[in-house]
């Protein structure tokens, strides 16, 4: 036998004594691939969220929120070795569940963002009712007390409404934050009232705090003003009308017409803000109220 044909049988040995990965492995491996990719997803939506509220803060519990949801995410990564060696048999099954809710997180928060900027038709003003109830909802507004940016383009677009329709009747509805100097609902009225809209066709609704109350002290003050059969048409962000809609259709509140403020651009910092839309949107569904 030639030095040749040793070699070749050498191989062929060394390959046939190499062992297959098992099936435990394997799962393990495809396990690891699916936590980095869509931990990855999850770690880049949470940091631009983190970003946002350092620019613009939003108060303690988004910053907890983040910080909580980071350890989540790194602590499995880099304790490895000892959670693999700590949990024996158990390592995989939790392995399992991280990846599980990682893929979760990444799918519900991908259909929410399809059902949020799905092209939807919107009525023109001519075709509203006659004396329409506009309900503009509020939004963050800065430390001097006029609004910010997307509250902004939320009464711009509630002008352009009651400019078209001077039988229009117009609610704001806002209550006042912890940092707030004044109500959003009397930020909104000034700025209304300073764009040439007459004060006697706007409501003040100044309690709420969350998108529930909203709906549902806007639709008091309607109806203690005998306003209750006129038609109403729903002003926010874009991000926002998809769950007023949601909450409409459960309460048969706000059915009518919805019409989005527009005006974001790719890079908006409002974008950076979808996490906050998708929690709320998961408290809303499973326990039934917002924060």
């Amino acid at each position: 036998m030639n030095e040749t044909q040793l070699r070749e049988d050498g191989a062929d040995k060394i390959g046939a004594e190499a062992p297959r990965p098992s099936r435990t492995d394997r799962a393990d491996r495809a396990l690891t691939v699916a936590a980095l990719v869509f931990g990855t997803l999850t770690f880049a939506v949470f940091g631009a969220y983190f970003v946002k509220i350092t620019a613009f803060p939003e108060g303690t519990l988004p910053v907890v929120a983040c910080v909580l949801v980071f350890a989540w995410l790194f602590v499995p990564l880099v304790f490895r070795r000892q959670l693999r060696r700590r949990l024996k048999k158990l390592y995989l099954p939790a392995k399992a569940v991280y990846t599980f809710v990682l893929v979760g997180f990444c799918a519900t928060f991908a259909a929410m963002c399809v059902f949020i900027f799905a092209p939807r038709e919107e009525i023109p003003y001519s075709e509203l009712p006659e004396n329409t109830v506009v309900v503009v909802f509020g939004a963050k507004i800065n430390s001097d007390g006029s609004p910010g940016t997307p509250l902004r383009r939320r009464l711009r677009k509630a002008k352009e409404i009651l400019d078209a329709r001077p039988d229009a009747i117009c609610v704001v509805s806002g209550g006042r934050g912890d940092d707030e100097p004044l109500s959003e609902a009397e930020s909104m009225k000034r700025r209304l009232v300073s764009d040439g809209i007459d004060e006697s066709r706007i409501l003040v609704e100044d309690r709420s705090r969350n998108t529930l109350q909203n709906v549902a002290y806007s639709r008091e003050l309607i109806e203690a003003n005998g306003l209750s059969d006129r038609a109403v048409a729903c002003v926010s962000s874009d991000f926002h009308i998809a769950r007023i809609r949601l909450i409409s259709s459960r309460s048969g509140d706000f059915g009518d017409f919805f019409y989005p403020a527009g005006g974001l651009r790719p890079w908006d910092w409002e974008y950076f803000g979808l996490v906050r839309e998708y929690l709320s949107f998961a408290r809303l569904l499973l326990l039934g109220t917002e924060g």
